[in-house]
Order: structure tokens, then C-alpha cells, then sequence
């Protein structure tokens, strides 16, 4: 049943006019018109007051729900304060709404404010999501300007495959952001600056930095007939516990600082990898820090780096060295990646208190599986490895502890174990490969001989 509509028409004073239109109980207008030209005028929709603007037209929306994707192809372009044709020119719209729809997102609580500049849109946005000044002139390749207190980005709930058709909606930006969260994450200040070239979308500047950390990067996400994009990022952790746990992993590291840098590139759009096609380099440097004690199904790469996922699985008694967290001086590797599989170009070395580990081979990122040799040295150089000799016979400690420090931990590789790591992340399968040097045992005395007397 159509809503009744009416219209009712006032005079005000000699010189003006006014029409108040209603739609049944869903919209109301104000117009006021002053000999040939409309002076002013507000529509309301919702449960709005018709408040009248000292000039042009206001436009008042407040109502449950507001889905903007479906209404911003129908703004103009800006205004110009006036309109030479006799007719009003749109000077505010303002929006408020328990849910905005906007850009594939969702926005709660929201008090939002548009006014035309520069050809484009001056956008004020209050809500729990966003709250900051947003300049948008969608003319050319688009344009998005914004300046934010504090920015919630959550992931977009309708994922699209047409990655060129993104591209070429993607306008150029310039943001600013004092607190960005990415979901639950507090990930602190966002600088961001790209700019959307003949279907090619450049990220310039991408500068994220919170107390913990801070990450740099620059790339391209190109069109074509094969959609790619490409990434050179560093991180560098100034504490590395802090740092993992402010991206969701948990309590998995203690203290640390650490450095990673990378070049990588893959087949697809820059919102999600791709790993069968990825391809690049990395290299991580770590030092001073210590894995925590994982549960299950947390942190399942760093479970493997830290070999907790080993020793229940060895015969050899290493749940003191790895069970509860390995303690590591330094960490250090080069790797290369082609097509998703990641391989070690160097060594990655662990420098710990406890042990020295040595792992080389490679993992499959997308199926989460691996092939590895892992060299395990316990540490046996300082005092407490020689200890028990030094109870036995103080001489025989001291010598023990002097051999080790002047030939270079000769104990340390009569001790080195090597395995063979395959299986996936979450459950390894660990083959004993040998050791390196055999433990040196007593040989058996001679029955035959005469005991020798003691004094």
C-alpha cells in the first residue's frame, strides 16, 4: 500500500513561500522559496527533526540501519554553495544509525556529518569504529584523505575474487591514524600513503609503530591478466613478547628484541597471500629472549622453532632444556621462498644457555608440513656440566672445565644430536638420524690383571 503523501503550502511574508511535504510517517520536508528561487530546504528521514540550514539543501537520515554502498554512487560530486538554474544546492547530510554500511564495513553508534569541499566531500565521523575527518572526492581515480583519533578496521564480511575490479575502485590515500586496531588487535599509529596509477595500486608508505614495535613496507598490487602484488616490509621488535602477544599469539615469548625483513610477492590481491604462489626472501635476527611453554595448537611454528613439540617424542631426556621455554642469545637465518615452500639459504641457528640448535631444510607455509635436520647441542661447558666430575675429584673438574674453555667446547659436540623432522606443524614426526660424535665410555677392565694395591 503506498505511503499518503501530502503537501501544504504556507507564506511566511510577502517575499517567501513555504511547502511542508510529509510521507506518511517515514520522511518530511521543509522548502522555502523566495521569489524565483529556492532559498533553502531539509528533507528528514526517520525519527529526525526537519531542522532547516541557513542556505542550501540538508538532507537528516536517522533511522535503524543506513547501507551507504547502496546510496554514495548518488551524491554529486561536491557542490558549489548555489545553483544557477533557480534550484537548491546540496550543502549538509547527516546520518545517525545504531549500524552504517560503508565501504564493505560495518560501523556501530554512528553520528556522521557531510559537507561539499574542493569538488569533493568533507566527511566528519563519530562512532565506536571511527572518530576522525575524512576528505573523499571519488572524481578521477578517487580520493581519500583522513585524519583519525582512532580507526577500527574489521574484516570486510563479503570477500570478492574480481581482484581488478578492486583495483580500479581503490582510490589513492593519504591516512593518519593516532590508535589502529586491525579486529581486537592495538596495533598504535598508522601512517599510510598510496595511489591507484593506470590499474596499478601503489603502497608508497606503510609505517605502523606501538611501544612494542614498528613495521615499515612499500609495494604494488598490479592488474592484469594475472592480478600480483608485491611487498618489501621490515619489522623490529623491541620486545618480542610484548610484540607477539599485542598480534594475538599469546604468551609464547619473554622479553627479546628481534628484526625481519622481507621481499615477497605473490599471485592475487594485497588483502589476503596466496600461498602457492608465493616467492621471496626473509631474514629474521632475534636475541636475548625466551620461548614460553606452548599449549596445543598455539604458536605451531614457533612450537617447531622451539622444538617444545620434540621431546616428548625423543629418547633422549631434553625436557629441561626445551619443554618449559628455551632461553636464546641470539636467533638468526636467511631464507628463501619460492611457491610456498620455504627454504633455509643459511641456517636457522638458535644460541641459547641451554643448547645450540641447528636447523636446515624446508616447510611448506600453505600445508603447514616440513622437512628439516635439526643439530642439537646441549650446553656442557660451564660449571654445572662439570659439575659431577668436580665431586668426584676436584682436579679432575678443573681440568675438564679448562680443556673445554681452551679447545672450544670439545663436550659440547661429543654431545650433539641429529634428527630428522618431517610431519606437520601441529604434530611432527622426529626420526633419530645419529649422533655426531659417539659418547666416550670407560673401557672394561681386565680381569686378567692384578688389582692395583692401594697405600
Amino acid at each position: 500500500m503506498p505511503l499518503p503523501l501530502r503537501i501544504e503550502r504556507t507564506a511566511p511574508d510577502a517575499q517567501r513561500e513555504q511547502y511542508r511535504i510529509t510521507l506518511g510517517k517515514v520522511a518530511q520536508g521543509l522548502i522555502v522559496r523566495k521569489g524565483e528561487s529556492w532559498e533553502r530546504g531539509v528533507f528528514a528521514v526517520g525519527d529526525v527533526e526537519p531542522r532547516l540550514p541557513e542556505k542550501g539543501l540538508a538532507v537528516r537520515v536517522a533511522t535503524p540501519r543506513i547501507d551507504a554502498d547502496a546510496w554514495k554512487n548518488f551524491l554529486p560530486e561536491g557542490a558549489t554553495g548555489g545553483a544557477d538554474n533557480g534550484g537548491l544546492a546540496l550543502n549538509v547530510v547527516t546520518l545517525k544509525t545504531p549500524q552504517l554500511r560503508l565501504f564493505e564495513r560495518d560501523y556501530n553508534q554512528v553520528d556522521v556529518s557531510l559537507r561539499p569541499r574542493d569538488s569533493g566531500w568533507q566527511i566528519g565521523l563519530n562512532t565506536r569504529e571511527a572518530v576522525g575527518e575524512v576528505f573523499w572526492r571519488s572524481s578521477g581515480e578517487g580520493w581519500v584523505e583522513g585524519n583519525f583519533k582512532r580507526l577500527i578496521v574489521r574484516p570486510a564480511t563479503e570477500a570478492t575474487d574480481d581482484a581488478s575490479s578492486l583495483i580500479n575502485t581503490l582510490p589513492g590515500m593519504s591516512l593518519s591514524v593516532d590508535d589502529f586496531h586491525l579486529g581486537e588487535k592495538a596495533l598504535g599509529r598508522l601512517e599510510l600513503k598510496a595511489r591507484n596509477d593506470k590499474g596499478a595500486w601503489h603502497l608508497d608508505t606503510l609505517n605502523l609503530e606501538n611501544p612494542d614495535g614498528a613495521l615499515k613496507g612499500k609495494g604494488v598490487w598490479t592488474q592484469g591478466l594475472r592480478p600480483q602484488t608485491r611487498l618489501d616490509f621490515e619489522l623490529t621488535a623491541k620486545d618480542i613478547g610484548k610484540l607477539v602477544d599485542r598480534l594475538g599469539y599469546g604468551d609464547t615469548v619473554r622479553r627479546g628484541k628481534a628484526k625481519l625483513t622481507g621481499d615477497l610477492q605473490w599471485n592475487g590481491p594485497l588483502t589476503g597471500i596466496h600461498y602457492p604462489s608465493l616467492t621471496g626472501q626473509l631474514a629474521v635476527e632475534a636475541e636475548k629472549g625466551q620461548f614460553n611453554k606452548l599449549e596445543p595448537g598455539v604458536g605451531k611454528l614457533l612450537g617447531l622453532i622451539s622444538l617444545q613439540s620434540l621431546p616428548r617424542r625423543l629418547t633422549l631426556d631434553f625436557r629441561d632444556i626445551f619443554s618449559d621455554g628455551l632461553a636464546f642469545d641470539s636467533i638468526e637465518s636467511k631464507l628463501s621462498i619460492r611457491k610456498g615452500i620455504m627454504r633455509t639459504v643459511e641456517p636457522l641457528r638458535i644460541s641459547g644457555p641451554a643448547a645450540q640448535v641447528e636447523m636446515r631444510g624446508e616447510t611448506d607455509l600453505k600445508a603447514e608440513t616440513q622437512d628439516l635436520q635439526v643439530v642439537v647441542r646441549p650446553e656442557l661447558g660451564g660449571l654445572a656440566a662439570v659439575g659431577a666430575a668436580a665431586l668426584v675429584n676436584p682436579a679432575i673438574g678443573a681440568a675438564a672445565l679448562l680443556a673445554n674453555t681452551v679447545l672450544q667446547k670439545p663436550l659440547n659436540r661429543l654431545f650433539s644430536y641429529r634428527y630428522h623432522v618431517t610431519g606437520t606443524w601441529a604434530d611432527p614426526l622426529v626420526d633419530k638420524a645419529g649422533e655426531s660424535v659417539q659418547e666416550v665410555k670407560p673401557e672394561p677392565e681386565d680381569a686378567s690383571k692384578p688389582m692395583e694395591s692401594k697405600p
